[in-house]
């Protein structure tokens, strides 16, 4: 509709453009392939949403994690075969650059596999690609990650950078993610979009102004979420119980409270 018509378009990358296998998120495809375990992802990752560490120590620890495993340039095309495209992007892109509209991707996915997922022609198709960078050295494997500063608060910086650039209203650029780093974009005063939401709610009206909701579905398929939908509808939430069974200090059940809260209301 008028009311959604844009100038620029900001992408999020994993989980918006693209299906991971096993909904991982592309950094969780490193640790796996590595031997390493979820927790041990997860480990750093609560440490930094606790603000133990800025995101580039974070990018450095991981480094580190990485090295001792020997990640290797190679590997990240092995493990770009986990990921593809969702049906239609480079179609829906080429038809949204031929009206026009300038494309960004700002992402806390790395260089290697954007680069794989995407071909030179297709990568043309963006203005700018902001992610995090993976340096090897001359023998392939991994030397550093250098952290973009356009990630989680970092993004609604990058939105209102390429609105100064274009010269542009806020409300002229739509970003679309999907997942918790994308929540501080509407703080740019761009238009927001979330789809297929994954750790977040995607109907909190602060943080998304536009929900996309889901795809038709063959009927057998829908049938079977319909019985799922069904089941959930009569949950009362009070008889929720919620478990973190490697609690820290505590940040995803203090998340969880306010979720359960939205439940209630």
């Amino acid at each position: 509709s008028s009311d959604v018509c844009s100038s620029d378009l900001v992408f999020d990358f994993d989980g918006t453009l693209t299906h991971v296998k096993n909904n991982r998120t592309s950094w969780e495809l490193i640790w796996l392939y590595l031997g390493y375990t979820l927790n041990d992802c997860g480990s750093l990752y609560r440490q930094f949403m606790n603000k133990e560490f800025d995101h580039q120590e974070w990018c450095d620890r991981t480094a580190r994690f990485f090295s001792q495993k020997n990640l290797k340039s190679s590997d990240m095309e092995k493990i770009a075969q986990n990921i593809r495209l969702v049906d239609g992007t480079i179609e829906t892109l080429r038809f949204l650059k031929g009206k026009g509209i300038k494309l960004y991707i700002c992402s806390g996915a790395m260089d290697d596999l954007i680069d794989t997922i995407f071909k030179i022609d297709e990568r043309n198709l963006f203005e700018k690609i902001e992610c995090n960078r993976f340096s090897y050295d001359r023998n392939g494997y991994l030397k550093s990650i250098q952290g973009t500063q356009f990630d989680f608060e970092g993004k609604a910086n990058f939105i209102r950078k390429i609105i100064d650039e274009n010269e542009i209203q806020p409300e002229e650029c739509i970003f679309v993610g999907n997942s918790d780093n994308d929540i501080w974009a509407h703080e740019s005063g761009a238009k927001t979009l979330v789809v297929n939401p994954h750790k977040i709610n995607g109907m909190n009206r602060t943080e998304w102004k536009y929900y996309l909701e889901e795809a038709e579905q063959e009927p057998d398929v829908q049938e079977k979420l319909d019985e799922i939908h069904a089941e959930y509808a009569k949950l009362n939430p009070e008889d929720i119980h919620f478990i973190d069974p490697c609690m820290g200090s505590g940040h995803i059940l203090v998340y969880a409270f306010d979720v359960l809260m939205q439940i209630y209301e």
